[in-house]
């Protein structure tokens, strides 16, 4: 189908790291599939090497400035390429090398120093395997609306009107002076860093290096223009955001399918045959494939308008076919379900599962709707919101979330039966919910599980409510937050405030290996009585 790419093919699944050489999905950022131009910059070692001379210079700055100033360091010194063989640009460091002295060291420091307590029940909870706990950041999804009508340099515009704004009204706080001179740092770095990328693109001689140049130096004068840039856009803002600036984009687009449709329209009216749309769609597809997040990089498609009419359009089922002729597994879609999806475009999406083509996931509509209701959204934003991740719903353009801790029942249905002493650690874990001739009856034991695993759940929900207040100081969100424009109105990060909805999310993992536990007890034990408790 798409005969160009098929060329380019080998490079695009090598793009991050070799295909020829074993893969280890949790160490995927530490790989580059080729080396790039030495000219264009620094190893990774070379930059790391400066971040803790940087951090020396300037740690004492505010927190959102230093981490800004540590992005800014990245981008102006990591290798850069825009090669022959693809449509989209390379950058070298995608190791999130500004952990160590920004965002891995201040977690470091918020349970040494200010959480030592949580830090010792994390330390248990990991011990015996009860709880996994780490505040987990990648579950962000900007404003594409804004970015696509405004560009980087928009963005960055509009931050300023909004900090002149709140400068006329009264005195900033420090705090806040701290969010708006990220914001400002940041997104300079990020022109600067598109000027990088346009004169290197300039030098090339091949025949994809002038297109590459014009989109590149639309994005840094403005808005997109076409399909191509928006594409463009959309995937510089993810690199940038999870591999430089450690937060993860959890949706292309809100609804890819939605935020590509006006420049796909334009494109086909002025003429860009569909087929090179399609081509150009596939390379864009393929920067996911090759990145290799294991979770499959999600984004979604479909939907219902405010007259209750569905979002699915042709370009949706452009974008399926497309896919479908790739035969990858990443990303992975999402469609949204409801009783206005045509009937046909559902048919072509379970053709596509049949046929092992592709990675799709049917989320039904109405009840996120009603999930996303339940938390405070209005009916307008339900039908709205995103979907994200792992299939979470959120408020578009309002709401963040994190996701902190991954509770294990099991240990549930074993502190029962031990009466809160853990095997694993060699010490009390779990609550005493008595002794076992207690439990005459399987209701009796049921509940005692259900008393064992709600102690887990509020024990961990109380640690997360201490930690929430604290997820700003950890990691900043200039980039994010400058994209979300009730985080502008307010002047607060939107991890501090500066959004509608900021949820966290506590989630009980293994949930049927639990229940067959339950039910193994209530077979064996209270139904044919094959062995006592004691026995069990």
């Amino acid at each position: 189908m798409f005969a160009q790419l098929e060329k380019d093919r080998a490079y695009l699944e090598n793009k991050y790291h070799r295909t020829d050489l074993p893969f280890d999905p949790y160490r995927r950022m530490e790989y580059h599939g080729y080396e790039y131009d030495p000219a264009t910059g620094d190893t990774d070692e070379e930059i790391a090497a400066g971040l803790r001379l940087l951090e020396e210079t300037h740690g004492h700055l505010p927190r959102p400035v230093f981490k800004a100033r540590a992005v800014e360091y990245v981008l102006e010194h990591t290798r850069i390429d825009v090669n022959e063989h693809d449509w989209f640009v390379g950058i070298y460091t995608w190791n999130r090398a500004i952990g160590p002295v920004t965002v891995k060291k201040w977690d470091r420091e918020l349970f040494e120093n200010t959480l030592p307590d949580d830090k010792a029940q994390i330390e248990l909870f990991s011990r015996s395997g009860t709880v996994t706990t780490f505040v987990d950041y990648d579950h962000i999804v900007p404003d594409w609306e804004s970015l696509m009508k405004l560009g980087f340099p928009g963005i960055l515009e509009r931050a300023r009107a909004w900090r002149r704004r709140h400068e006329e009204k009264r005195e900033l706080t420090d705090r806040q002076k701290a969010y708006f001179d990220g914001i400002e740092i940041e997104y300079t770095a990020i022109l600067h860093f598109l000027d990088r990328l346009h004169t290197y693109a300039t030098q090339q001689t091949h025949e994809k290096a002038p297109q590459v140049a014009e989109t590149l130096a639309h994005l840094r004068n403005g808005a997109p223009q076409n399909t191509y840039d928006a594409l463009q856009l959309m995937y510089l803002y993810f690199m940038i955001s999870e591999s430089v600036d450690f937060f993860q984009v959890r949706s292309l687009g809100n609804g890819l399918d939605r935020t590509l449709l006006p420049f796909w329209e334009k494109d086909l009216q002025n003429g860009v045959p569909r087929e090179e749309l399609c081509e150009r769609l596939a390379y864009f597809l393929m920067q996911f494939s090759a990145i290799g997040n294991y979770w499959g990089h999600p984004f979604y498609l479909g939907g219902t308008k405010p007259d209750g009419s569905t979002r699915v359009n042709q370009l949706s089922y452009d974008i399926l076919n497309t896919y479908r002729a790739l035969q990858i597994y990443n990303p992975k879609i999402q469609i949204k379900v409801n009783t206005n999806t045509p009937t046909e475009f559902l048919d072509l999406a379970l053709d596509i599962v049949r046929a092992s083509e592709g990675a799709i996931v049917f989320c039904c509509e109405p009840g996120l709707m009603r999930a996303v209701m339940s938390y405070g959204a209005t009916l307008e934003e339900a039908r709205d919101m995103d979907l994200r991740g792992c299939y979470e719903t959120g408020v578009r353009a309002n709401e963040v979330s994190t996701a902190d801790a991954y509770i294990n029942p099991l240990k549930a249905v074993l502190y029962v039966l031990s009466n809160g002493y853990d095997s694993t650690s060699g010490e009390n874990v779990g609550i005493q919910t008595g002794a076992l001739e207690n439990f005459v009856t399987f209701e009796d034991f049921y509940q005692a599980t259900l008393a064992q695993l709600e102690s887990l759940i509020e024990r961990v929900i109380a640690m997360d409510n201490r930690i929430q207040v604290h997820l700003e100081e950890v990691n900043p969100s200039s980039l994010y937050s400058a994209t979300v424009e009730h985080s502008l109105e307010k002047a607060y990060d939107a991890y501090a405030g500066g959004l509608k909805f900021n949820n966290t999310a506590v989630l009980c993992c293994g949930f049927g290996s639990f229940v067959d536990a339950l039910m193994a007890v209530k077979e064996f034990v209270y139904d044919t009585k094959t062995l006592s408790l004691e026995e069990l």
